[in-house]
């Protein structure tokens, strides 16, 4: 086997060690490891997040148009 093939196979199976861990990974169940059990009189109250300011759209946004170039001086 060339240096190449042996590179090429090793990033192959480095990559594919690599998808089955992320496959494997399930924060659902961190999530549930960590909740704590409260009673729903302690609990915080939830607040809805304020919306973000939205942009004016991008035709406001644009720059003038370039003025444009003055008339060519005549011919003599």
């Amino acid at each position: 086997m060339s240096l190449r093939s042996t590179t090429t196979y090793a990033l192959l199976a480095l990559s594919a060690l690599a998808a089955a861990g992320w496959l494997a990974y399930n924060p659902a169940d961190i999530a549930t490891a960590t909740q704590s059990t409260t009673s729903p009189s302690t609990s915080v109250p939830t607040t809805t997040p304020t919306p973000l300011t939205t942009l004016p759209p991008p035709s406001t946004l644009s720059a003038p148009p370039a003025p444009s170039a003055p008339p060519a001086p005549p011919l003599p």
